[in-house]
Order: C-alpha cells, then structure tokens, then sequence
C-alpha cells in the first residue's frame, strides 16, 4: 500500500531526474487507483488535490472544461507562490490521471 505522505512537495525536489520519473509514475498509478475504487469523479478529485495541498504542492486549478460538466481539469503549482516549478496533474473523468514535475528558471 502506497502512503500518499512520501510524495510531498520537498520530497519530489530532492530526487534526482530518474528518481523523479519513477516517483511520478508511481504516484500516477496510485491517483488512477482512487478514481477507479471511488464512483464520484468530483469528490475524488477534490480529495486528492487536498491531501496535495497539505503536502505542500500548493495547487491551483489552471484548466477545466466547464463549470456545469467537470471531465477534465488540470491543477498545477500556483505561479504567483511557487513559480512554475512543481507538479502539474491532469485529471480526465472517469479515471486518467497524468503527471508532470514542471522546472522552471524562475526562483522564488
């Protein structure tokens, strides 16, 4: 059983390129399994970007299709706090997940 708490913001900082790409795709696995095992897109959404959140991710949602039909949105890293750098998530309905760790020169 994955434990979400590995995956905080200054956990993913402190790999290196190919323990990035592997953590990522370890935690893309895992948010996939949420939504397959839980029946309200929504919900689950909302639940994950949450625990993110209280993980240090600060995200902020960037892209949705439309505020009446939630399939697909993505939350990334809030600009103005963080920069660009950090994780960046698409979430297609009813249980795709895609992500991406965005690296900028922009320090903060």
């Amino acid at each position: 059983m994955i434990n979400l708490e590995k995956f905080s913001r200054h956990y993913f900082q402190s790999l290196t390129t190919s323990e990035l790409y592997r953590n990522l795709k370890i935690l893309e696995i895992f948010l996939k399994e949420q939504f397959v095992n839980n029946v309200d897109f929504n919900t689950t959404l909302t639940d994950i970007v949450d625990k993110l959140n209280k993980l240090d991710h600060n995200l902020a949602r960037l892209e949705y299709d439309s505020d009446t039909n939630r399939n697909r949105e993505v939350w990334g890293t809030n600009y103005q706090d963080k920069g660009a750098n950090g994780l960046e998530i698409e979430f297609v309905s009813p249980s795709d997940v895609f992500l991406i760790w965005v690296v900028t020169t922009k320090l903060v």
